[in-house]
Parts: C-alpha cells; structure tokens; sequence
C-alpha cells in the first residue's frame, strides 16, 4: 500500500510539472550528443520527466521499494508504471547505483538502443566512444546506439536512464571480451578502460 501511494503521487507531481517542464532548453550535453533534431525534440518530454523526477527527491524512495538486480553497470532499479517515464515514449526508465563500483563499469554497446542518462547524485566521468565527459548532479547525457560506453563513478553516482526503445538484453555487447573489429566499430579504446578500471 505504501509504495502504491508513492507511485501516484509521484505520477501526479510529474504530470503537473511536465507541461511546463518539457518546454525548457535541453542540457548542453545531450545537444552535444544528438545530431538528428527530430530525436533530440523525442526526447525533451523524457528529459523534462527525468528532471521532475529528481526535483521532487523521490527516487530513494523508489530504491528502497522496488527489486534490484545487481549487474556490471551498478544495481538497477527498473521503474515500470510511470506514465511520463515509460510507455508514452516507447522506452524503458530505471534507477542505476553506481556507489559500489569502484575503477569503472562494464563497457558494453548497444546497437538499437539510445540511452539517456540523468545524473540524479554525486559525480563522475562518462566515457563514450572516444571522448570523456565530466558530469555531476543535475547533468543530462545521451549515448547513441553504435557508440561504446561505460561510467567512472567519483562520489555518489546515482542515474537516472531512459533507453530508447525498450531496453532489449539480448542488444548489449560487453566490449571487454569483444573482438578488435567489434571495439573499433564502436570506437571503444580498450586501454583507456584498463586505465580506469584499475583506479
């Protein structure tokens, strides 16, 4: 019963704020990431969603009510039910806690899928393809499909991501343990990861 009237409330205050929340500018990062405008326009509702999400701080709440599944990346919490956050925008929504990783998280790629990420706490360093890109709380980030990815947590990393389409598992390489054909397509650097990974 707790967690039931958790989830309406939350859907209320999101649905209340988003009207006014989608209209905003879309964070430097993810207009860094996009080069296709009628994706990055898809995805301003789920940014702004995103943003109202962490504005109310009821996320932790989510975390303590919901089942966990350990994974490379940290623990992910999937949310399922929230209206502005899954279904209307034909994605997925979780919560991913990062605070137990320590050097850096599986690299990996996905080939149909575009993730956002919204970093709801802490700071850290996201790796995509070959660039780096500090981030901290409050940061929006968008990660092509194609592109190799994977996050250095610095302190209390906590994201929020949506993944466009629905999150498909069996769409996920680790690069770790990919070919050398497969790492470049996806413009992954090994030894820049080992470098990470070891800190």
């Amino acid at each position: 019963m707790y967690s039931f009237n958790i989830k309406h409330t939350l859907i209320r205050l999101i649905t209340g704020v988003l009207v006014i929340a989608s209209s905003y500018a879309m964070d430097h990062h993810t207009a860094a990431h996009l080069s296709d405008k009628q994706e990055a326009g898809q995805l301003q509702e789920p940014i702004a969603a995103w943003k109202t999400f962490y504005n109310h701080a009821d996320y932790p709440t989510f975390m303590a009510n919901v089942d966990a599944l350990e994974s490379g990346c940290g623990i992910i919490y999937e949310l399922h039910g929230i209206p502005d956050l899954d279904a209307p925008h034909d994605g997925t929504a979780c919560i991913v806690d990062m605070r137990k990783i320590a050097g850096a998280t599986e690299p990996h790629v996905h080939y149909k899928t575009t993730e956002v990420y919204y970093v709801l706490e802490g700071s850290g360093t996201i790796v995509i393809g070959e660039r780096e890109y500090p981030v901290s709380q409050g940061d929006v980030i968008t990660v092509p499909a194609g592109v190799g990815h994977y996050s250095v947590p610095s302190e209390n990393f906590i994201l929020g991501v949506v993944s466009f389409p629905f999150f498909d598992i069996n769409d996920h390489v680790d690069l770790r343990t990919a070919d050398e054909s497969t790492r470049k397509a996806a413009k992954y650097d090994h030894s820049r990861y080992l470098n990470f990974a070891k800190n």
